[in-house]
């Protein structure tokens, strides 16, 4: 028998790190949570976030690209980058596709688009109304 497959993606605050761990412990297979959570992108832990002339991690300079103000990148690093951002990838889509054989409940990762070779797996966005979703988020987040 072929194992449950389930990715997960989410309007921001709808809940889907709450839904998907019950959903797999229900299915009885693993829980993979996105590779970077909200706190995560905001963090230390990805250092050289937008300093100029800082190489940072893969995320920093993703983020970077959106930076109006800030050079991540100098062009001597671009080809260093672009290798460790395809590395990255190459990492996360061999974490996918190995927790998918195994069956997998998923949030984010690309997933729907890795897996979406497993009829089986059955793809859902998680959704709730904009009220109910700030609520969450303000609560997760600590704000008022």
């Amino acid at each position: 028998m072929t194992p449950p497959v389930v990715t997960l993606f989410e309007k921001y605050g709808a809940g889907a790190r709450y839904i998907g761990p019950r959903v797999a412990k229900a299915l009885g297979v693993e829980w993979m949570d996105q590779a970077f959570s909200s706190a995560d992108i905001e963090s230390a832990k990805y250092p050289g976030g937008g300093k100029a002339g800082d190489q940072g991690s893969a995320l920093a300079r993703f983020l970077g690209r959106f930076a109006s103000s800030a050079t991540v990148l100098d062009d001597r690093s671009i080809p260093l980058a672009q290798a460790q951002d395809a590395e990255m990838a190459e990492e996360n889509t061999r974490l996918v596709k190995e927790a998918g054989a195994r069956g997998v409940v998923i949030l984010g990762r690309n997933g729907a688009l890795i897996l979406g070779d497993i009829p089986t797996a059955l793809h859902v966005q998680v959704d709730a109304p904009s009220e109910v979703r700030i609520a969450r988020a303000a609560r997760e987040e600590g704000l008022t």
